[in-house]
């Protein structure tokens, strides 16, 4: 079978938690490498500062970048957890996925329980962590940056692009665990099915 075919007959389930783990390998990796988190604005000028997870950069008041400084190794402790939350939650998008495709086209692989079943745990975890650590990113950041009536340190499209790659990833995990647990009383019936047939013959 080809790999459209694969896919066309495949459970919902199935469908719903590979466009999950789609999607959120999209919106993740954009918001892993932007510098859109968070900014600083000088109320009545352009431009300003944006933060992200590995880089700041000053963008004068034509959009262009000024300067950009590297993040990472930082010496904040609540950043560094925020980083390393965040290479969790992506790394967990990206071997998820993989072991999806595995259980999903792969004729060796294919319907493996235990590979779905490790596919939709790591992604539950590794979601649960990155949502952590964004939500020490949004609650640290009004800390160490107060809006004051000149000054606004706003969250940014990166931060939100991540809470839906984290959302998708979760329901991606869960879509998975309910293929597999679907797949498998299937089965079950049908060698139920198949052992009293053999047996009144």
């Amino acid at each position: 079978m080809t790999l459209k075919e694969d896919f066309a007959s495949s459970s919902i389930w199935a469908k719903l938690a590979f466009c999950c783990f789609l999607t959120a390998l999209i919106t993740g990796g954009i918001s892993f490498t932007t510098t859109r988190w968070a900014s600083m604005n000088i109320k009545g000028t352009k431009g300003g500062v944006y933060f992200g997870l590995w880089r700041r950069c000053e963008i004068k008041s034509d959009d262009r970048v000024q300067a950009c400084f590297i993040l990472d190794g930082t010496a904040n402790e609540w950043f560094a957890v925020v980083q390393a939350m965040a290479v969790f939650g992506s790394s967990g998008i990206l071997v998820s996925m993989f072991l999806f495709i595995l259980y999903l086209f792969f004729e060796k692989y294919k319907k493996n329980s235990e590979i779905g079943t490790i596919a939709g745990i790591i992604c539950i975890i590794t979601g649960i962590m990155y949502l952590i650590g964004c939500i020490v990113f949004a609650t640290k950041k009004n800390k160490y940056y107060e809006d004051t009536e000149w000054i606004k340190f706003p969250l940014e499209y990166g931060f939100y692009l991540a809470i839906i790659a984290i959302l998708f990833e979760i329901a991606g995990g869960v879509f998975t665990l309910i293929e597999i647990k679907a797949t498998n009383t299937s089965q079950h019936r049908y060698d139920s099915s198949s052992s009293r047939t053999d047996e009144q013959i």
